[in-house]
């Protein structure tokens, strides 16, 4: 049974490569690296918002939710408070980010729980294909609330260009 026992090795080289990923991903400073270069590009409010969108997909592909806030926020966090964008507000933005690593993979931690209580035992990339409509679910909605977030803290100047606040 020598395809057996690879087999094993293989899954086993995987949990740790997976269980390992944060400690390398802190190690070589690639969150810090990638957040210190959003800070540097002088976004506006939604540029910074679509770019951490995009920053925190990319994150989830390899890391668990905990660790991306714990690896990024301290470089995040001033960014964010500094565009003037509610941090309440933001922590929500980001457990929704976190949550949608958990469906992304390669590490999507979601997927080989599902992966695992599967009955047939079907192939991997077939709870992949499944998983995708959430993705672009969870990315759409992810967009409304920004858009609505854009909506609201601006709405003094909306109401500003509309000729004042309405008077019943």
């Amino acid at each position: 049974v020598p395809v057996l026992a690879r087999l094993f090795e293989a899954a086993e080289m995987s949990t740790i490569t997976i269980t390992n990923m944060p400690y390398w991903a802190d190690k070589i400073g690639l969150p810090r690296a990638l957040a210190e270069y959003i800070a540097g590009l002088n976004l506006s409010r939604f540029e910074l918002l679509m770019m951490l969108l995009v920053f925190y997909i990319v994150i989830g592909c390899f890391l668990d939710g905990i660790s991306s806030v714990v690896l990024t926020m301290a470089v995040v966090e001033p960014m964010v408070r500094e565009a003037g964008i509610d941090l309440i507000w933001f922590g929500i933005f980001v457990v929704l980010m976190c949550e949608l690593g958990l469906i992304t993979p390669p590490v999507g931690m979601n997927l080989y729980v599902v992966h695992g209580v599967r009955q047939d035992g079907g192939p991997f990339n077939e709870i992949v294909r499944g998983a995708l409509p959430y993705v672009v679910i969870m990315i759409v909605f992810t967009l409304v609330l920004i858009a609505f977030f854009l909506v609201f803290n601006h709405q003094g100047e909306i109401l500003d260009f509309l000729g004042g606040p309405l008077h019943s």
